[in-house]
């Protein structure tokens, strides 16, 4: 069951509008342009954590005293939160998880930092125990079996936003198939697409038109799924990468294959943002 410190966090935002404000050099930095007071935090990273619940009350505090906003989930398996504040106060809560806090399991956490407005902050703060960093099996019987056995499976593999935007580029349309593993409210107002001169989309996307993401795995459960896949370069992302870390691996059971060729975008949309803040091949806006 979930233990909730906080609750009413409010309708997340949309905040791809606000990349062309923040340079590449100026992002990488984690130095806001002087007009922007406030920023968005997400992170995700699966390490073994032993006690959970002191973990949520330690991060609930550190919440409470640097004023964040948000959700943050906590779990055996790690940590996955998206917390919204001052830009002074996002970066304070970045430099305490990297220095040690948690006995060091977080030091090597990526932390993606974007600037928002006053008014994009969410309304609350909720920190909760949960079976899982990314709930692709709530609520489904044996639930916590399921989560263990998946995190012994060999994940997707990795490509960082340069590669992934080289692959899109060059790959030939019937050797590769784009994955969303986004609900479908986010998949509507944005998405990847490779135009040809036509403007018509030269590479197959498979859309699962989730409305929670413990949907996906009924999706994937299905045999005409899973031939959309087959001998397919699957090239699967989501907004920050953590539903891509679970459903990469559900996929590759499920594929009975150790050695498909499953790729995920590294840190996910917005870290392709901020490498290509012209958009690159994402069209559209992110939703957060």
């Amino acid at each position: 069951s979930s233990r909730f410190r906080s609750a009413f966090a409010k309708r997340p935002r949309r905040i791809s509008e606000f990349w062309p404000m923040v340079s590449p050099d100026a992002a990488a930095r984690s130095e806001p342009p002087s007009q922007i007071r406030f920023g968005i935090l997400l992170f995700y990273d699966y390490v073994p954590v032993a006690g959970v619940k002191s973990l949520a009350d330690e991060l609930h505090k550190l919440c409470c005293d640097l004023g964040l906003s948000g959700r943050l989930r906590t779990s055996h398996e790690g940590i996955n939160g998206c917390l919204s504040g001052t830009w002074s106060a996002c970066e304070a809560f970045t430099a305490a998880m990297h220095s040690g806090f948690g006995g060091g399991l977080f030091k090597h956490t990526d932390f993606k930092l974007s600037p928002c407005t006053e008014d994009q902050q969410f309304r609350g703060l909720k920190v909760w125990e949960s079976d899982e960093v990314c709930g692709l099996f709530a609520g489904a019987e044996g639930s916590f079996a399921a989560v263990r056995s998946l995190g012994e499976a060999q994940r997707g593999t990795h490509l960082d936003p340069q590669r992934w935007h080289d692959v899109l580029a060059t790959s030939r349309p019937e050797d590769v198939v784009l994955f969303d593993v986004r609900n479908r409210y986010e998949t509507r107002i944005g998405r990847f697409a490779r135009r040809g001169e036509g403007g018509e989309d030269e590479l197959e996307l498979v859309d699962p038109e989730t409305r929670l993401f413990s949907e996906t795995t009924s999706f994937l459960d299905k045999e005409e799924t899973i031939e959309r896949f087959r001998g397919k370069k699957v090239l699967m992302y989501c907004t920050g990468g953590v539903r891509c870390e679970r459903a990469s691996a559900y996929l590759k059971q499920k594929l009975g294959d150790e050695d498909a060729e499953v790729f995920q975008l590294a840190g996910g949309i917005q870290r392709y943002l901020e490498t290509f803040p012209d958009g690159g091949f994402f069209e559209g806006s992110m939703h957060v």
